[in-house]
């Protein structure tokens, strides 16, 4: 058995900074933005999703738009079943733009960790990285809490330091692998 493990949740939540600390523990990561950069490529609102991607977030000008959920869904789904054979434990990071529903049901994931945090700390954590307007425009552009943690299998509270990041990566790896050996 392996362990596959996406990781969904909000604009500055701290997703990039857990999918961080399990690769430190050997967790393998799929990337999934070259394949999101070839299908976005004909769409609208491409270079609105590429910034995104490359985490340029000063250079957005308005909400961020969500992505088509099903054809993208499509598509990363597809990467990910030609990745899975050549991978025993790995980690995907959803990004903030891509409704997840469609993704979380299919089945490919032994764990879908929300990455969630109190408002007060993400618009702090936002500030703390971005100008006035792209922090309003990350926290307008998100989708509500709950949306990402009904959807989860786990849920982690994000205090946004990296030394409890760091603790409860690590601590939900050996849940995990314990939870496989059964």
């Amino acid at each position: 058995m392996s362990l596959m493990i996406a990781i969904i949740g909000r604009y500055g939540v701290g997703k990039s900074e857990l999918c961080d600390q399990f690769l430190s523990h050997g967790i393998s990561y799929i990337d999934i933005s070259s394949i999101l950069f070839d299908f976005f490529h004909h769409h609208e609102h491409r270079s609105i999703w590429e910034v995104c991607l490359n985490g340029h977030y000063d250079r957005l000008q308005g909400i961020i738009p969500y992505a088509p959920e099903v054809a993208t869904s499509e598509v990363i789904l597809s990467h990910l079943a030609h990745e899975k054979k050549n991978i025993k434990h790995a980690v995907i990071v959803l990004p903030s733009f891509i409704p997840v529903t469609h993704i979380v049901k299919s089945g490919n994931f032994s764990h879908v960790i929300a990455v969630d945090c109190i408002e007060s700390k993400q618009k702090q954590y936002i500030e703390i990285n971005h100008s006035d307007k792209v922090s309003s425009i990350l926290l307008q552009s998100s989708m509500k809490r709950n949306y990402y943690v009904t959807q989860a299998t786990d849920v982690f509270l994000n205090s946004v330091d990296k030394e409890h990041i760091g603790w409860v990566a690590g601590q939900i790896i050996n849940t995990y692998k314990l939870c496989e050996e059964y």
